[in-house]
């Protein structure tokens, strides 16, 4: 890869995406990776919500007004959270916020909790995963999702001490016992929500007798246990394979992956210098791992939007976006998070995927929905579905300044859109409709054009 090539890749992998124009401001690789990072480094939370939490007691009523009033809350904060993505102003923070927004996955009827929990994430998203996984351990949301609300000395629930183990720290199999399991959900009793809504530990429910957990007896308790996962280095190994298939390569490289998590074990979970060591790696930027991971739908709409600066009606039309295309921001499908690669495509998403240029264009296109957006990841499909037809109001200004410029327009569109390697796309079609001096009509043909080759799916 060319300079300009690492910047782009760098940039689709890091900052959902590179416009025609922003491998320009950088000098090098180097200052690309600096800048992002440095712009990542400073932390601004999400509050599009107010916070009705207080030292107050949250009554039944006032619960049950908020629970009728998320059905728009969560729409205003899966908008403002999109918004947030587009910004330049650190889109490294928020691509890891996405991250563990997947490995942490949860859900709540409550949208004010999920904007709690978005901003322990983004606190957290290029820090110490020691902290991280303390403080999402106690967080409200999670506490709801995983049942510990329920976890009594009487009445043990495994949830969370399942999970926490299976997808949160060693994955599924690996170095624990269904015995470990059922110990640990011991030692997370009493870890519950208050009347206000905020964690506390409640002495009453906690089993304070004896465990044996991994090996160790004692009357341990939930940070405890935590930090026995932590001092495990397969916990490390796990998680930096993770980081790995979700940045570099949906086909791990073993020896590369498992070096990663040495390196992350040995800083004490430095989550900043393992992103810093994979980007700025030289296998990073190999030929072979461009193309190499095919776009979420969050990637997409992000990308989309910033490209085109669109303004309305995305609030809503993003939202049911997110529902065809199978990616809904706070709700994901379970507790495993969204499975990604190739499950991102199917027959209705697909065409989705492949008609969204139209719309920029300026053609309507139909989405099939089950009316107004709701908290549901899927289309019911008991609901009467129906064919919305939709358009969006693009901004082609910059785009066109830009390529304008350009004396062969077909590679400048090629090298800029699409990340693999070009020599299997049909350009026959795309140059008969192509001049050589391209008006602001053939810039916005060929634009999207090649965004609905399958090619432009992979980044």
């Amino acid at each position: 890869m060319d300079k300009n090539q690492q910047i782009q890749h760098f940039l689709n992998r890091a900052c959902f995406g590179a416009r025609p124009w922003d491998a320009q401001r950088y000098k090098s690789i180097e200052d690309c990776i600096g800048k992002e990072f440095g712009k990542a480094r400073k932390f601004k939370k999400l509050t599009p919500l107010v916070d009705i939490r207080s030292n107050k007691r949250v009554g039944v009523l006032r619960a049950v007004l908020q629970l009728l009033k998320s059905r728009s809350d969560i729409l205003e904060l899966n908008a403002a959270w999109l918004q947030r993505m587009t910004s330049n102003a650190a889109p490294l923070r928020e691509r890891m916020t996405l991250f563990w927004h997947d490995h942490f996955a949860t859900a709540s009827p409550f949208a004010v909790l999920m904007q709690a929990q978005n901003n322990t994430l983004r606190k957290h998203a290029l820090g110490n995963f020691r902290e991280l996984l303390h403080a999402v351990a106690k967080d409200p949301a999670m506490i709801m999702y995983l049942n510990n609300q329920q976890n009594t000395k009487r009445a043990p629930n495994e949830n969370f001490a399942r999970e926490v183990m299976e997808l949160f720290t060693l994955g599924e199999g690996n170095g624990y016992t269904e015995k470990d399991i059922k110990e640990a959900a011991r030692a997370f009793t009493g870890w519950r929500l208050n009347d206000n809504a905020f964690f506390e530990f409640d002495e009453k429910k906690h089993d304070n007798r004896e465990k044996t957990i991994f090996g160790r007896t004692g009357s341990f308790k939930g940070e405890e246990v935590l930090d026995m996962l932590l001092d495990n280095p397969q916990t490390a190994n796990y998680i930096a394979g993770k980081v790995y298939r979700y940045f570099v390569n949906e086909t791990p490289d073993e020896t590369i992956a498992k070096a990663l998590g040495d390196r992350f074990f040995a800083s004490n979970y430095d989550i900043e210098d393992l992103m810093l060591t994979l980007f700025s790696s030289s296998w990073f930027y190999e030929d072979n791992q461009q193309g190499a991971i095919i776009k979420s739908p969050v990637d997409l709409l992000v990308f989309y939007k910033k490209l085109f600066n669109v303004r309305k009606p995305y609030k809503e039309l993003f939202g049911k976006m997110q529902k065809v295309l199978g990616q809904v921001l706070f709700r994901p499908p379970n507790v495993a998070g969204w499975k990604g690669g190739r499950a991102w495509i199917d027959s209705t998403s697909l065409v989705l995927r492949m008609n969204m240029p139209l719309m920029f264009f300026g053609s309507p296109i139909d989405i099939e929905t089950a009316g107004e957006f709701d908290l549901e990841m899927t289309i019911d499909k008991k609901r009467r579905r129906k064919l919305e037809s939709v358009r969006v109001e693009a901004d082609w200004k910059k785009l066109e300044q830009h390529y304008k410029k350009e004396k062969d327009l077909i590679p400048a569109l090629l090298n800029d859109f699409i990340s693999c390697n070009h020599e299997s796309i049909d350009l026959d079609y795309f140059k008969q409709q192509l001049s050589e001096t391209a008006s602001e009509e053939q810039i916005k043909w060929g634009i999207t054009r090649v965004m609905s080759y399958p090619e432009f799916q992979l980044k």
